[in-house]
């Protein structure tokens, strides 16, 4: 059976919650987006995830298979539906969340 598209559904895929360009290897957190976009070669260090019901957080790296990986310009890696991105620290590169 097909999942149906709600509003929610496409303001994620849209990236109505706006964007944030993430450079230098601060921790950035308290943050609420769905997709990373990468501008530049990247490692990401730690990426955590909020389930959006449970409030459990989640090691995003394990999830998207991305841990100690060297992201290429380009990638765009999107959160399982239900999560949000909610923290994030790189350790080289940069990048745009949506």
């Amino acid at each position: 059976m097909a999942q149906e598209i709600n509003d929610t559904m496409i303001n994620r895929m849209g990236g109505l919650n706006g964007s944030k360009t993430i450079t230098g290897t601060s921790a950035n957190t308290a943050l609420n987006f769905s997709q990373i976009y990468v501008r530049e070669a990247t490692v990401i260090g730690t990426l955590t995830g909020t389930d959006l019901t449970t409030g459990a957080t989640s090691n995003l790296l394990t999830t998207l298979g991305i841990s100690a990986v060297s992201l290429v310009a380009g990638e765009l890696h999107v959160v399982p539906y239900g999560t949000k991105l909610s923290a994030i620290t790189l350790t080289s590169g940069s990048v745009i969340l949506y």
